[in-house]
């Protein structure tokens, strides 16, 4: 199987392995592709046995959901052979500088929770005030990353925000 991986389905499994809880969601940001093209690479890396389904920790990206709780995905040791990394090794470190997170991708992470995020929790994440994170979903989220987001009132009546696509997967 290793020979019919391209860079895009490497990138996706190197990005897993490089985690010390070998999650494969989110994907690499440097992976400048559509939420379609995602589910259709992880789907086919699944089908190979390359990333296997487990269940999904409250920070976690979720995959889909079964009776009501999240599954997110993990890579297995085929696919860590698959790249070239021997299966129970431990996970490298990020250096530091890398593992930053910005506060861009803290937002991205926030929206991708199956519960997406309130505006109180992503302007808590980033330090941003309302009117600078209601700017960055209508300009950079939309525009740039080409990410379709959802506003919905919950239960509570408080406005939540989450990626379309991910919602629409979890009821699935």
């Amino acid at each position: 199987m290793p020979s019919k991986l391209n860079d895009m389905k490497r990138s996706v499994l190197a990005g897993a392995a490089s985690r010390t809880d070998l999650r494969v969601l989110p994907v690499p940001e440097t992976l400048k592709v559509s939420e379609a093209m995602v589910d259709k690479m992880v789907r086919e890396l699944l089908g190979a046995g390359l990333v296997a389904e487990t269940s999904a920790l409250e920070s976690d990206v979720v995959w889909r959901a079964v009776d009501g709780a999240g599954v997110t995905l993990v890579i297995t040791d085929a696919g860590l052979a698959g790249i070239g990394i021997e299966p129970g090794t431990a996970p490298v470190e990020q250096p530091a500088a890398a593992a930053k997170t910005s506060k861009q991708d803290a937002i991205v992470a926030l929206l991708r929770r199956r519960q997406g995020a309130s505006l109180d929790e992503m302007t808590a994440a980033t330090g941003w005030l309302p009117h600078s994170v209601r700017g960055w979903m209508s300009g950079a989220a939309r525009k740039r990353l080409g990410l379709e987001l959802v506003s919905e009132k919950d239960g509570s009546g408080t406005r939540r925000y989450h990626v379309a696509a991910l919602r629409q997967s979890a009821g699935a």
